[in-house]
This record gives structure tokens, C-alpha cells and sequence, in this order.
């Protein structure tokens, strides 16, 4: 109680500076209960103010969303880990409390009480014992099998590696008694089993969880456990009131040299053959090794000095040296076996000059001092800030493991945001993985890449080749000319020679001719440049020939000509996604289609694993996601497309079986709003779904049932929902249609009059709200950057119908269309055109409200009919649209449908003697 810092927390929770989740409990609530001033806290504590008493704090810093109890008796159940980690705790604790009295800390512990003295005394003489050798090899076991492990190794390989290496593996099992060797002791199997939990509770990030392991919080867990055996030894001796001990002789006795005069003949025998066994002492390497590098710390016997220069080209050189044993650094490495052996002059002098850094300082001292460690011990760390200079000095040094295990650690390391310079490494240090793998990276996010000013700091030749790379993904050519002009900006005077070259590998006849005429035509370098202003022209007359009649034209130009009009395989273009669905017959159709609006028809796109029927469709900045379905056995299912990819991938479930629900995305995360279930008249809750640790969880519901729900967003916050409510549970007809805004940060609902007329898709939706052909149709949703006061301002009761003069009025009398927008454009695609089940028209036509011509248009049909699908607007490399595309069918409704083909056949063959044994009657 007393003071006002717990507000500071509150609003440091509010702001973001605090991203941790937060527990906390103030004391003192208990003055609450007594009428006179009555306070309990620290000596001299006291609230001056109602906001200093800690029932107000509790409140506050809830409110915040901190985690506050009930009650401070509740404070252990708010905190307590997840009960199979509490039991594996507790577990370590009971393994490792006692080992006996002969271990050598429980034996310290004893002579130390027999001697009389005092517990925290006896305590300490046992801890002092634990070490590599005893009971603390958890931490050192853990590092290991970490590094084994992030390597990819299997446990035989990483066994085998040690051994041939000659290195202790920590944690390594033994005989007992007259059991063979364990896999692993009590140290090691801990150490595996901390790692496995700190990786993958979910409580840590991967840079804790080795922190832990490497500040030595496992060898606290045996300290812990081991203190409670040595306390248990130090209270049987007290108890049991022992005497001083004193050591058996036959164990601290030796023999004397003048005592080993025992001939061979007494250990063979007479007659006997010769006997041996090898001995390996695994730990020798490690401890020489150790000491070696000890040695070359403290200065001892060094015989070379490495000398790092740094400043040479400025003329200011510093040298930074370090001592070193010429046969240690021969024997790690074959750059210094010529250099310090032979017959030059480093090798006559003991002084190694190391110049020619990358950097103008030369590489750190720590870091310099890590590598030499490295070539003496074979442990380093490397870090994100070490890894270049760590990288240079292995290639430096022909230290290949070190270099290898480097463009390992960049892999895992490998980022949207460090792509181009891990792209830029891995060719100067000839890492031909490394380099495929950022290439592969930069080649799938170009349109993101070059928006990053590391870019613009690539060489030339880096810059060309990523030109002529017809597999990275961009929006448009525009881009690209623009990324062009602006890398050459940068240095004119330096990069104006090669802006001719770059501007030649630019596909000119795919930018729109009023950009060329406008934007390219009119910039200072191409103006400036003969040949590229006639590249400008040819494109611009390109265009001109593609509107005519092109039969009279040249034939071998022609190809030529539509060779350079053909997209990047990578670049991304506008399709019109239509997924799942029901076509004739009542069949499910799992492939999906999509209308490629450049080349005006429709393409296969890859299946889905599901059924889907009434499913809700969303997209976000990366994928496509599609949820629910009427069918039963996939009402759950969510599944994403990832365009990049052109693959689908189920994801976690939905909580509850449903579908005509709506689905959009708020600030990257999924909202799921109402729906309808098979069983039960409609649903109200609200669940959100979070991509990165794929789960759903449910918010507070709704204020009332949300059926057939169609949605917008506005602002990345608000959600205007158009839906239908029953106002007659017993009938299936009662329904009303509602319009409602929610709001996703405070969570309250807000009736309102019409979803904001925005633009023609809002508009459209309006003006057939009231129609059946909009209550069984599908909308994908779309967001909105207007701001939401702007919004409200375009809500209207009164809705005109012009969007639909120029749609044919047989439109909106089709039922189960799938509805989307394209900028401006809205697409009404499929359906059936008869509610009656036995003569449903199911439909192939597809119409586009073109908002240019502000008139409908009947686009080609889809390959076949379908009804109750989805449809949204994806960008899609055009690598995946070309040519005539086909893809397999999922495993697991292949199977579906043989199971159902078997089933059919044997229905009919039943059928068949069936009619076959009543002949047989009539006759």
C-alpha cells in the first residue's frame, strides 16, 4: 500500500512498453474489513489517497490486463506452471535429492557433522564438491545435446562425432552394478528433458531458453535437489549423535617404489600368453586442450604473435596482437601449417601481420580471441552481432567447420529484413546452400525487397541479375522502373553508365502505354538516352498493334513481340478465386478455379482436402483462408492458400461445428462472427484466430443470434455486419435481417441503419439486402482505410438500385452465388437457379460490374457449375497461371470418393439380385 508506482506498470501494459504477461497482487486488502483507519503493509507504509490502497491498485492494474487474483490465496494458481511441468520438476527434485552416502558431497557432508560442525557449514563442504565430475554436467549435457540437435544430427552421428573427436559427451550413462552401459545418467537425461520442455512449452523464446541453459539454471535444479539429500545426512548423524570419523587406511594408503618390485612373470604366470586391453581416456583431449588454451591466456610457452592490423587505407594503423603456440594453430589449420613451418619470413620471425579487413576498424578483439579459442578448444559462440566477422575469419583461416556451421546459424537466422546482405555473404564467402536459399527468399518477396533501402546498395551486377531473374515476384513492371531510376539516383555520377543496360532488361510492353507516355518517356535519364527512348516508342507502337487486327503482321515479329508481352513467371496478377462448392448431382467439388483477369479466362488452381459447403472466405496480407461447411465431417476445417506457394494447408480448427458465419481480418487476425450450426438455430460468439501460434479462442458473444452473416471493416478496427436474426425460433422462416457495427478493441456492439455505402461493393450488397439471392449468397469480405467517422457519414436508410439496371433480372433470382470485389469491380459468379432440390439449375455463368463502363458485363463460363462456393480477389505469380494447369486430388478424399464409388457398386449389384429373385417369384 502507499504510493502510486503501480500505475506506472498499468500504463506501461496500456502502451506496449510491456509486452511480457504481467502477474501481480497488492497486499494489504484486508483493511477493507476493519471501519477505523486500520492499514497493513511495510513498516511506515500508508495510503494517503483512495488510489493508494492496494484493493484500488488491483483494480487498476487488471483493468490494464494485468493477471490479478481473486484473492491472495488464489496468487498460486494464477502463477503455477502447467501441471506436467510442475510434476517434472518435482520429479528432478526427488531424483536428485540423495544418491547415497559414498557419492563424494553426501561424504563431505558426513565428515563435516562427525567433526560437529554446523549445518550451513556441512551444507557448503558437500556443494563444494559438485562439478564436472559430480552431479554438474546438466548444463554442459544441455549445450551439447542442443547443438547436436540444432545441427539436424541423429543421436548415433552425434555420438560417433564425439567420439572421433575424442570429446566427453556430459551426461552419459555407465555400468551399474552388472547392468551394461546406460544410454544416459541422471545428469543427462535431465539436461535432454529441460531443453525439450524450455523449447517447447510455449513460455519462452528460443534466445531464453538457451540463456537459461547457459547462466546455469539446470545445475540449480541439482544444487536444490542435492541440498535436501546433504541436509537429510547431516540430520541422521546429529540424530544419531556420531563420533569424529575417521578414513579407512586401505583406502588413502600407496605403495612405496622400494615395495614394486613385482616381476612380469608374477602378473602373467608361467606359461601364460600375454594379455592387454586398450585404454582411451575421453576426457584427455578436452583437458589438454583446455589447459593449452589456458596456457596461451597467461602467456605461457608461446612462441608466435597474431598481429590484426586495422586502418590501412586511411593511413591511421592500429594492430591489435595476440599470443599463440605455432603447433596448435598448425595443427587446427592448414593456413598456418605452410605459414609457420616453412621457410617464410612469419615463420623465422613469430609474427603473423593479418590486414585487409572488410570492415575499416578490422574485426573486434572478442571476437579475434573467440576464433583463436576456437582453434585451440573447438567451442566458440556465434551470435547475430559476431557472425560476419566469425565467417570472414574462418574463410581467413580455412577453418571450413567453422565457416560451414556459420552459413548454418544465417539459414536459421534468414529474414525478410536481412535477406539481401545474408545474399550478399553467402556469395563472398562461396556458401552455395546459404546463397540458394536468401536467393530463394529475395525471389519470392522482390516487390517487398526493394522496398528496403538495403537494396539500393547492391552492386551492379547484383542489381542486373536479379533484373534478368524472370522468377521474382512483383506487382508490376512500373515497380521495377521505378526501383531502377532510384538505384541509380543514389550515385549518379558512378551508376548513370549502366542505366542504359538495366532500362534494356525492363519488359516495356507490359507497363500501360499512359505510364509510358507520361512517367517513363518524361524521366531525365531516359529523355537523356537515345536507345531508350526508342524502347519507349517500340513498346508504346506494341500496344497500338495489339488493339488492331494483328493477321496481316509478321509472323516470326509477332512471336517475338508476344514473347516480350508475356509477365514474369513471378509476377503476381489478379485472379478471381473461387473455392469449393457444390456442382450437379450434389457432388462436392474440391478443385478450384480462378478467372485470370489479364488474359479474360479461367484457370485450375490446386484442391482443397475438404467439402466445403456455406463456408466463410478471408484474406490477409499473405494468404486465403476458407472455414465451416455444411457438411458435417468438415465443419471445423479451416484451411489457407499461400499464393507465393500455390498450396493449401489445414490449420487449427474451429471451436465449434458451423457454417454461414462471417470471417474477416483485423490488423492480421481472424474474426469469426455468428453463423448457423445443423442443429441449432444460429450461434452468437464471437472467436479470434491468431496465425503464429494457431489457435482460436473465444471473445465475449454477440447480443444476439447472427445468421448468414456478411461483413466489412473499417479502420482495421470496426466490423459492420450484415446478418439475420430469428425472431421466431420455431419457424425457419422467422428471420429479420439486422445490420450491426462491432467494435474490436472495446468489444461493444452498435446497431446501425446499413453498411457505409463506401463504394460499389457496399452499394451492391444494399441494394439486394432484402432478396434471397443475397441471403443464401457468400461475400467475401473487404477492408476499408477510410477512417470510421467518415464511415458513419455514408450509413443511409435510403438505398438506389442503379447498380442493377444493366444485370439482367434472372441474376438475382439465382440462390448460393459466391459475391467478391476487385478495386471497384464486383463479380456475381455461380449459383443454382431452382430452390426445388430435384430440378436445381446449377449455374457456369459468371457477370463483372465493370465501375470504368459503370455497367455489367457476362464474363466466359467456369468449367463447370458449381453453387454455395466462395470467391475472393488473390494475387497470384503468374508461374502458377500459365499454360493449361492440373493438380492431383488430396489423398484423403481420393479415398473418400472410392469408398463412395465402392458403395455405389455394391448398392447396385444388391439392387440387381434383388430384381433377379423377385423375377425368379413372378415366374
Amino acid at each position: 500500500i502507499g504510493g502510486t508506482e503501480e500505475y506506472k506498470i498499468c500504463q506501461g501494459i496500456k502502451s506496449g512498453r510491456i509486452t511480457k504477461p504481467v502477474v501481480s497482487w497488492c497486499i494489504g486488502t484486508c483493511a477493507t474489513m476493519f471501519s477505523s483507519e486500520v492499514q497493513f503493509g511495510h513498516a511506515g507504509a500508508c495510503a494517503n489517497q483512495a488510489s493508494e490502497t492496494a484493493v484500488a491498485k488491483n483494480l487498476a492494474l487488471k483493468e490494464a490486463g494485468a493477471f490479478v487474483p481473486k484473492s491472495f490465496d488464489e496468487l498460486g494458481d494464477v502463477i503455477k506452471l502447467p501441471s506436467y511441468a510442475s510434476k517434472f520438476i518435482e520429479m528432478c527434485l526427488m531424483v536428485t535429492a540423495d544418491h547415497g552416502p559414498a557419492v563424494s558431497g553426501a561424504h563431505n557432508t558426513i565428515v563435516c557433522a562427525r567433526a560437529g560442525k554446523d549445518l550451513i557449514s556441512c551444507l557448503t563442504s558437500g556443494l563444494l564438491t559438485i562439478g564436472d565430475r559430480f552431479g554438474g554436467a546438466l548444463d554442459a549435457a544441455a549445450k551439447q545435446f542442443s547443438k547436436a540437435f540444432d545441427s539436424g544430427m541423429l543421436p548415433m552421428e552425434f555420438v560417433n562425432k564425439m567420439k572421433k573427436e575424442g570429446n566427453l559427451i556430459m551426461g552419459i550413462g555407465h555400468r551399474v552394478k552388472s547392468k551394461p552401459n546406460l544410454i544416459l545418467n541422471v545428469d543427462g537425461f535431465i539436461g535432454v528433458a529441460f531443453v525439450d520442455l524450455l523449447r517447447n512449452c510455449g513460455g519462452f523464446t528460443r534466445d531464453e531458453a538457451d540463456e537459461f541453459v547457459e547462466i546455469g539454471a539446470l545445475n540449480g535444479i541439482f544444487v536444490l535437489g542435492r541440498s535436501m539429500g546433504f541436509i537429510g545426512h547431516y540430520l541422521d548423524q546429529k540424530r544419531l549423535k556420531q563420533g569424529l570419523y575417521r578414513h579407512p587406511w586401505d583406502d588413502i594408503s600407496y605403495v612405496l617404489p622400494e615395495h614394486m618390485s613385482i616381476t612380469p612373470s608374477v602378473i602373467v604366470g608361467d606359461g601364460d600368453t600375454e594379455e592387454g586391453e586398450d585404454f582411451t581416456s575421453s576426457s584427455h583431449c578436452t583437458e589438454l586442450s583446455r589447459r593449452q588454451n589456458e596456457q596461451r591466456k597467461q602467456g605461457l610457452f608461446c612462441d608466435v604473435t597474431l598481429a590484426f592490423s586495422s586502418g590501412v587505407a586511411t593511413g591511421n594503423v592500429q594492430s591489435c596482437e595476440f599470443s599463440a603456440h605455432r603447433s596448435v594453430l598448425a595443427a587446427a589449420t592448414d593456413y598456418f601449417t605452410p605459414l609457420l613451418g616453412g621457410q617464410f619470413s612469419e615463420s623465422l620471425s613469430g609474427r603473423v601481420e593479418m590486414k585487409e579487413w572488410s570492415a575499416e576498424l578490422g574485426p573486434d578483439p572478442e571476437t579475434v580471441e573467440s576464433v583463436i579459442q576456437y582453434m585451440y578448444t573447438g567451442e566458440i559462440r556465434v551470435s547475430t552481432c559476431n557472425v560476419h566477422e566469425v565467417l570472414e575469419l574462418a574463410d581467413r583461416f580455412l577453418l571450413l567447420h567453422l565457416k560451414d556451421f556459420c552459413g548454418e546459424f544465417l539459414k536459421k537466422k534468414l529474414s525478410l529484413a536481412n535477406c539481401v546482405a545474408v545474399h550478399s555473404l553467402a556469395h563472398m564467402y562461396t556458401l552455395d546452400q546459404l546463397a540458394l536459399r536468401a536467393a530463394d527468399m529475395i525471389r519470392r518477396n522482390f516487390h517487398k525487397v526493394i522496398q528496403d533501402e538495403e537494396f539500393y546498395t547492391l552492386p551492379f551486377h547484383l542489381v542486373r541479375d536479379w533484373l534478368s531473374d524472370a522468377e521474382i515476384t512483383v506487382d508490376a513492371e512500373e515497380v521495377l522502373f521505378e526501383a531502377v531510376v532510384k538505384w541509380v539516383q543514389r550515385n549518379t555520377e558512378q551508376r548513370g553508365r549502366y542505366f542504359e543496360e538495366l532500362f534494356r532488361i525492363l519488359r516495356l510492353p507490359q507497363i500501360k502505354p499512359t505510364y509510358l507516355t507520361r512517367v517513363v518517356k518524361n524521366e531525365a535519364l531516359v529523355a537523356a538516352n537515345e536507345a531508350c527512348l526508342r524502347l519507349v516508342s517500340d513498346a508504346v507502337e506494341g500496344h497500338a498493334i495489339r488493339c488492331e487486327n494483328l493477321k496481316s503482321a509478321d509472323l516470326e515479329f509477332w512471336s517475338s513481340y508476344m514473347a516480350s508481352f508475356q509477365p514474369r513467371f513471378g509476377q503476381n496478377m489478379d485472379v478471381i478465386m473461387v473455392v469449393g462448392g457444390v456442382s450437379e448431382g450434389g457432388d462436392y467439388l474440391s478443385e478450384c478455379v480462378g478467372y485470370f483477369i489479364y488474359e479474360d479466362r479461367w484457370v485450375n488452381l490446386p484442391h482443397i482436402h475438404n467439402h466445403l459447403d456455406g463456408h466463410a472466405i478471408a484474406t490477409t496480407e499473405s494468404h486465403v483462408y476458407v472455414a465451416g461447411s455444411m457438411e458435417p465431417g468438415f465443419a471445423k476445417t479451416v484451411e489457407r492458400y499461400n499464393p507465393n506457394r500455390n498450396t493449401w494447408e489445414q490449420v487449427s480448427n474451429l471451436t465449434t461445428r458451423k457454417h454461414s458465419f462471417g470471417l474477416t481480418c483485423i490488423k492480421d487476425i481472424l474474426y469469426s462472427i455468428g453463423g448457423h450450426g445443423n442443429f441449432s438455430p444460429g450461434f452468437k460468439d464471437v472467436s479470434v484466430y491468431e496465425p503464429e501460434p494457431d489457435k482460436w479462442h473465444n471473445l465475449e458473444s454477440a447480443p444476439k443470434i447472427l445468421r448468414d452473416v456478411k461483413a466489412v471493416s473499417v479502420e482495421d478496427r470496426y466490423v459492420y455486419v450484415m446478418a439475420r436474426t430469428p425472431v421466431d425460433t420455431d419457424n425457419e422462416d422467422g428471420l429479420k435481417t439486422v445490420t450491426t457495427r462491432y467494435d474490436t478493441e472495446s468489444r461493444q456492439w452498435q446497431d446501425v441503419d446499413s453498411l457505409p455505402l463506401i463504394d460499389n461493393y457496399c452499394v451492391f450488397q444494399m441494394a439486394v439486402a432484402s432478396t434471397n439471392f443475397y441471403h443464401t449468397a457468400s461475400c467475401c469480405p473487404k477492408s476499408y482505410t477510410v477512417r470510421d467517422e467518415d464511415a458513419k457519414q455514408k450509413i443511409s436508410a435510403h438505398i438506389s438500385d442503379e447498380i442493377l439496371e444493366s444485370l439482367p433480372p434472372e441474376v438475382t433470382s439465382i440462390e448460393g452465388a459466391a459475391i467478391c470485389h476487385f478495386d471497384e469491380d464486383v463479380f456475381v459468379i455461380g449459383g443454382w437457379k431452382n430452390s426445388d432440390d430435384v430440378d436445381k439449375q446449377y449455374r457456369k455463368e459468371a457477370y463483372r460490374y465493370c465501375a470504368e463502363r459503370k455497367r455489367w458485363m457476362l464474363l466466359p463460363p467456369m468449367p463447370q457449375p458449381r453453387c454455395r462456393a466462395t470467391a475472393c480477389h488473390v494475387r497470384i505469380p503468374y508461374r502458377f497461371l500459365y499454360g493449361c494447369q492440373r493438380y492431383p486430388m488430396p489423398q484423403n478424399l481420393a479415398r473418400q470418393r472410392d469408398r463412395m464409388q465402392q458403395m455405389q457398386q455394391l448398392h447396385r449389384r444388391t439392387l440387381t439380385l434383388r430384381r433377379q429373385l423377385q423375377s425368379q417369384i413372378e415366374c
